[in-house]
């Protein structure tokens, strides 16, 4: 499969992103948010990064605010300037992002999977801390959906290296 959809690795990492934020909000929100974040994900990877940057938290905030659930619009401003660090590992076509080339540096073998697998799992952390405010709201989402978005992003990573 060639053009845009064909790099699955960001459509499930977008599609997790999605699905795991909006859960606590229901199935329903978390499959439509999934679908939605999948393809601006992707539409940043292979067009201009404004549409992960800023289209995700932009898309999402209708539906935030159809539901009423304004603690959602604290994690936004942060998801801006973490998607603004970026995973790209340097390469000869690529000089990766700052945190791809810092992960780079401090992986011992010099793995590209190592690199990538290292910078993926800091990224979801610090996604993870950008859902903090909903700690205070719901421990238990705050537990689930940050788990199962950092377990989800490095699950993306291995399967989209399969296919």
């Amino acid at each position: 499969m060639s053009g845009f959809l064909a790099n699955k690795e960001e459509l499930l990492t977008g599609f997790c992103f999605g699905f795991s934020y909006l859960l606590y909000l229901g199935v329903g929100y978390a499959v439509l948010g999934g679908i939605i974040t999948a393809l601006l994900w992707r539409a940043g990877g292979e067009y201009k990064k404004a549409y992960r940057r800023f289209g995700v938290p932009l898309v999402l905030l209708p539906i935030i605010l159809a539901t009423r659930e304004y603690q959602f619009l604290i994690t936004m401003v942060m998801w801006v300037g973490v998607l603004s660090l970026g995973y790209g590992i340097p390469d000869k076509t690529d000089a990766g992002s700052w945190l791809g080339r810092f992960m780079w540096s401090k992986i011992q073998n010099k793995t590209e999977d190592d690199a990538s697998v290292s910078v993926r799992l800091v990224l979801a952390v610090l996604f993870w801390v950008s859902f903090f405010p909903m700690f205070a709201i719901d421990q238990q989402y705050f537990l689930l959906s940050g788990g199962l978005f950092l377990v989800a992003n490095v699950i993306a990573y291995i399967i989209a290296k399969e296919l």
